[in-house]
């Protein structure tokens, strides 16, 4: 997917950059020498081929993150360790640029994966744009056809502040509002529409394409049965939901009874 350049006018001043988004890949890179293959979740750039920021996931799955707070900065940067994503399930990655006080972190499902606080050479402490550069997601801005991503990905999210680990930890699993540094939010429901409210929208290119809708409500009906209940008494209804596609994340269960069949003195003598 590709994005337009007016993406920069909104990088200007930030403290940080987070980068946050689902992912499901099918395949990982796994080719000599290192770097040569990837499976590129995001690449953007400015002025020249310059990663602003970028994400990819390197041999056997081992991730790389990282970026500059200025087109002249060296590329600032940390690795995993070992392999830390596997294929055919959905991980959350979350990546976090801390110009001001010179960090970089690394994140699998809320957890830390990679950070490097010591030696982070960024120039500035607050990000400096300039005009042009390439805005991608799920290839490297050289479009090299080596660095494409093979899989799926959901809920992408670009924020202009560096987040912490526990702002990541309780939104990664709900979609959120429109708020203050969520400068970019794609959802990929069948368009490339952003919900942060900035209209950064996307199209997308290649072999790219839009996945099966997940379900979004899901209505159950019980069919009265006619007893005498006692006060005191109660009854209790015990739903399984399955064989629904991944990823099943987000879900609230709301009750509505119909009052010809059910009276209740107290709204509170329905418990969850």
């Amino acid at each position: 997917a590709s994005f337009p350049n007016m993406l920069n006018a909104g990088l200007g001043g930030a403290t940080g950059f987070t980068f946050e988004t689902w992912i499901k890949p099918a395949s990982l890179a796994n080719g000599s020498p290192i770097d040569s293959y990837r499976n590129t979740i995001v690449d953007f750039s400015i002025q020249s081929a310059n990663s602003v920021i970028a994400m990819y996931l390197r041999e056997d799955g081992k991730i790389r993150f990282g970026g500059r707070s200025r087109n002249l900065d060296a590329f600032q940067d940390v690795v995993t360790a070992t392999p830390v994503v596997t294929t055919d399930t959905w991980q959350h990655v979350a990546g976090v640029l801390d110009f001001t006080n010179k960090k970089i972190f690394l994140y699998l499902d809320g957890v830390l994966v990679a950070s490097k606080e010591i030696g982070v050479n960024f120039a500035n402490n607050t990000f400096a744009t300039t005009a042009g550069g390439t805005k991608l997601i799920g290839a490297s801005i050289g479009l090299n056809a080596n660095h494409f991503f093979h899989g799926a990905l959901e809920e992408t999210r670009f924020w202009t502040t560096p987040r912490t680990q526990q702002e990541i930890q309780a939104n990664m699993d709900y979609p959120v509002s429109t708020q203050p540094y969520l400068l970019a939010y794609w959802k990929y429901d069948n368009n490339m529409e952003d919900s942060s409210g900035y209209g950064f929208e996307g199209s997308i290119f290649g072999n790219a394409s839009y996945g099966e809708t997940f379900l979004s409500g899901l209505y159950i009906y019980v069919v009265p049965v006619y007893s005498e209940v006692y006060e005191d008494d109660y009854v209790e209804l015990e739903i399984h939901v399955q064989g629904f596609q991944e990823p099943l994340r987000a879900y609230e269960i709301s009750l509505s009874f119909d009052t010809d069949y059910l009276r209740l003195e107290d709204p509170g003598d329905i418990r969850p």
